[in-house]
C-alpha cells in the first residue's frame, strides 16, 4: 500500500508508535495535540525534499558544436530523417545527428514514448485522440500510424 502514497505523515497520541514510523517508510511523526506551526513547519521540509528534478536528455545539434538540454516532459513527437532526427518540442523544433532508433533506445525508459511509424516516435501524453490511421496530438499536429505500429499504439492508449 506505501508504494500508492507519495508522502505519509504518522499521527499519534502516544509518542512510542513514531518508531513504527521506519517501518512504513512514512516521512514524518506528530505527537497529539499539535499545532499548525509544526504541520505546517513538517510538511514544508517534506515538500522541500522531495523536489524532483524533470526528467532530461542530452542531445548533440545538426552542427554538433553544443550539447542542448531537452526536458523529456515537452517532447511531442519526434521525426525521423535518414541520420537525423527532428525533436518536436510545443515552442521550438531541434534537428541531432542521430537516427530514430538511438534516440528510441535513449527514451526506453520513459514508457510513454512509442514508435508509430518507420519515421515517428510520439509522446503519449501528446496525443489527442487516435483514428484509424492517424494520431492526433495536443498542439494540433496529426501523425501517420504505420500497419507495423498499430498495435504498439493500441497497447499504449488503452
Amino acid at each position: 500500500m506505501r508504494h500508492k502514497i507519495k508522502f505519509l505523515i504518522l499521527v499519534s497520541g502516544h509518542e512510542h508508535y513514531a518508531v513504527n514510523g521506519y517501518d512504513v517508510q512514512a516521512n514524518g511523526f506528530l505527537t497529539k495535540p499539535f499545532d499548525f506551526k509544526k504541520f505546517k513547519a513538517l510538511v514544508d521540509r517534506i515538500i522541500d525534499r522531495s523536489k524532483i528534478v524533470k526528467p532530461f536528455i542530452f542531445v548533440k545539434t545538426k552542427e554538433a558544436k553544443e550539447m542542448v538540454k531537452i526536458f523529456v516532459e515537452e517532447i511531442f513527437y519526434i521525426e525521423g530523417a535518414r541520420n537525423y532526427i527532428i525533436i518536436h518540442l510545443e515552442s521550438k523544433s531541434i534537428t541531432t545527428l542521430m537516427k530514430l532508433s538511438e534516440i528510441e533506445e535513449k527514451l526506453k525508459k520513459h514508457q510513454y514514448f512509442i514508435r508509430i511509424h518507420k519515421s515517428f516516435m510520439v509522446s503519449v501524453n501528446h496525443v489527442e485522440k487516435y483514428q484509424e490511421d492517424f494520431v492526433y496530438l495536443t498542439n494540433k499536429k496529426s501523425l501517420p500510424v504505420s500497419e507495423t505500429y498499430k498495435d504498439n499504439l493500441v497497447k499504449s492508449v488503452s
